[in-house]
C-alpha cells in the first residue's frame, strides 16, 4: 500500500496533523491507490532487488512492460530515457518517496534488510500513517528512491476503518492458520503459526495457543547464532512441547511462502535440538521435509500396563496386532505405539480420556499412536489415530511425531519388508475427525536398525489474521 501524506523534513507525516475541518464532511471520490510508477536506470536490476529484498512478484506483460505486484497493488517500472507515455513531467530515477505497509512485524523487516545488506537510513521511528500511528524504517533502493516500510501501532488491521479496538493499550500479533499434511483446506492437521514471536512472553504464547485452539501453535524467532537459521517453540492449548511435526511443516511452509524462499535446507533450533528442514519446490508450490531426532525406544510395556491401556482405549487384548509390542518410541516427542489388526477397531475407538491422562504419568509419554495395516487404500501402508489428552489434545488429526516414530518402530520389529537401506511409505490419519491427511515417511536403515527418520510434506495456508494482546 502506498501512503501519500504531508511530510516533514525526515520524509514522514508530522504526528498530530489533521484533515482540514472543511474537508471532513466530503465523501472521498478516490477509493484507493492501484499502482504508481518508478523511473529506474535498469529495470532488470530494480525488479530483482524488489523481488529479493521485499518479496514482490515480478510480472512482465506481453508488451514487455515490467511491474512489481504486492497485495492488491503494484509498482510499474519505466526505464529512464524510454518512459512509456503518458508520463510525469520530469521522470527521474531517485525521485520516488513512498511508504509501504509491511505484512509482518518491523523486527522481521529489519532482519530481512540486514540479511540482504540493505542499510537502514532512519528508524525505527514513530510516524503518522493514513489511519494512525506507525513505526517506520527508511532505506533506499538501487536508484536511491526513499522507501519507507511501516507497521501500524493500531490494534486493528490498518484497512478496517470501522474498528473500535483501543489503539493505545494492545499489541497486534500476526498469526497464520495452516493445514498440514494436505493440499486441501479444512483437511489435514491445522496449526497456528507466528512467524516473528520476538518479544512475546511464555504466558502470551500459551495464551495465543489456547485462543487458536489448534493441537499446536508454532512460534518462530530469529537465530541466536550462525549455526542455525531459525529458532522455534511449540505450544498446545495447555503446555509447551519439545517438537511438533505438523506445526513444523506448517511453520516452514508459511515462512517459505511469505518470504519467497529458495529451495534448500535450513536448520531450526528448538527443545528437540537442531533439526534440518528441507524445502523443495514442485509446480510452483513448496514441500517441506523434517528430519526428526534420532529414534529412541523404551522397553516394551509390561502386560499389566498394556491391559490398562487397552481398557482405556476400549479394546481387548485380542484386538492388538500380533508381534507388535506396545512400546514408547520417540524421535523428539515420544508416543506409545499401539498396533491393531483391523481398521474397523481403529475407527470405533472411543477412549476414556481421563484414564489415558492418568496413564501418561506412568508410561512417561503423553500420546497414544494407534495404527493398523488394514488401510483399504492402495499405496497407503498404515492408517492411524493419536490421542494426547494429558496435554490438551483429545485427538490429533494428523501426527507427524507419531507417524515418524512409527516408521522407526516398524523397522525395529521387522513388521514390514524393506531393502535394507530405506523404508518409504505413506500413512493416513484424520478420517475419524473428517480431516484426512497424508504423512510421507522415510526411514534410513543401517544394520537392519532405523537410524534417521524424515516426515513431510504438504501444507496450505487457510488464513492470516491479527490477534491483539
Amino acid at each position: 500500500m502506498c501512503r501519500m501524506s504531508n511530510r516533514d523534513a525526515g520524509g514522514g507525516e508530522i504526528l498530530g496533523s489533521r484533515a482540514h475541518p472543511s474537508h471532513r464532511s466530503f465523501m472521498a471520490l478516490i477509493d484507493r491507490i492501484d499502482h504508481f510508477v518508478l523511473t529506474v536506470r535498469d529495470v532488470s536490476a530494480a525488479s530483482a532487488w524488489y523481488q529479493r529484498v521485499l518479496g514482490m512478484e515480478v510480472v512482465e506483460s506481453a508488451a514487455g512492460r515490467v511491474s512489481l505486484r504486492f497485495g492488491s497493488q503494484k509498482i510499474n517500472l519505466h526505464p529512464a530515457g524510454a518512459e512509456f507515455r503518458p508520463h510525469a513531467l520530469a521522470p527521474t530515477p531517485g525521485s520516488g518517496d513512498f511508504c509501504l505497509i509491511a505484512g509482518e512485524p518491523l523486527a522481521g523487516v529489519a532482519a530481512r534488510l540486514s540479511a540482504h545488506g540493505v542499510p537502514i537510513e532512519v528508524g525505527p521511528v514513530e510516524k503518522l500513517g493514513a489511519l494512525g500511528p506507525v513505526d517506520s524504517v527508511y532505506f533506499r533502493d538501487p536508484d536511491q528512491n526513499l522507501v519507507e516500510v511501516s507497521t501500524y501501532r493500531a490494534t486493528v488491521d490498518a484497512r478496517d476503518t470501522h474498528a473500535t479496538v483501543d489503539r493505545t493499550s494492545a499489541r497486534a500479533v500476526t498469526v497464520y492458520q495452516v493445514d498440514a499434511f494436505t493440499k486441501h483446506r479444512f483437511t489435514g492437521n491445522p496449526a497456528g503459526v507466528v512467524l516473528d514471536a520476538s518479544g512475546l512472553s511464555d504466558a502470551e504464547m500459551q495464551g495465543i495457543a489456547l485462543e487458536l485452539g489448534n493441537s499446536e501453535t508454532a512460534f518462530l524467532f530469529p537465530p541466536s547464532a550462525r549455526d542455525h537459521d531459525v529458532r522455534i517453540r511449540y505450544f498446545t492449548p495447555k503446555a509447551e512441547v519439545p517438537l511438533c511435526g505438523h506445526a513444523t511443516i506448517a511453520a516452514h511452509y508459511t515462512r517459505a511462502v511469505v518470504g519467497r524462499l529458495p529451495a534448500g535446507t535450513v536448520v531450526q533450533r528448538g527443545l528437540a535440538g537442531d533439526l534440518p528442514v528441507e524445502l523443495t519446490q514442485e509446480r510452483g508450490d513448496y514441500q517441506v521435509t523434517l528430519t526428526l531426532a534420532t529414534p529412541v525406544f523404551e522397553a516394551p510395556l509390561a502386560d499389566a500396563l498394556v491391559s490398562r491401556i487397552c481398557s482405556a482405549l476400549g479394546i481387548g487384548a485380542g484386538d492388538l496386532l500380533p508381534n507388535a509390542p506396545v512400546q514408547v518410541v520417540g524421535a523428539g516427542h515420544s508416543k506409545v505405539m499401539v498396533g491393531l489388526g483391523r481398521r474397523e477397531t481403529l475407527m470405533r475407538l472411543e477412549p476414556d480420556m481421563a484414564a489415558l491422562t492418568a496413564l501418561s504419568r506412568e508410561v512417561g509419554s503423553n500420546g497414544y499412536h494407534v495404527f493398523t495395516f488394514d488401510t483399504g487404500e492402495p499405496g497407503v501402508l498404515t492408517s492411524c489415530r493419536m490421542f494426547a489428552p494429558a496435554i490438551g489434545v483429545p485427538e490429533d488429526p494428523v501426527t507427524g511425531n507419531g507417524n515418524g516414530p512409527l516408521g522407526a518402530y516398524l523397522v525395529r520389529h521387522g513388521l514390514v519388508p524393506h531393502d535394507g537401506r530405506r523404508l518409504t511409505f505413506c500413512s493416513t490419519q484424520g478420517a475419524s475427525v473428517s480431516r484426512r491427511g497424508v504423512v510421507h515417511v522415510d526411514v534410513d536403515i543401517e544394520g537392519d536398525q532405523p537410524r534417521r527418520v524424515r516426515i513431510g510434506r504438504d501444507a496450505v495456508i487457510v488464513f492470516r489474521a491479527e490477534l491483539y494482546l
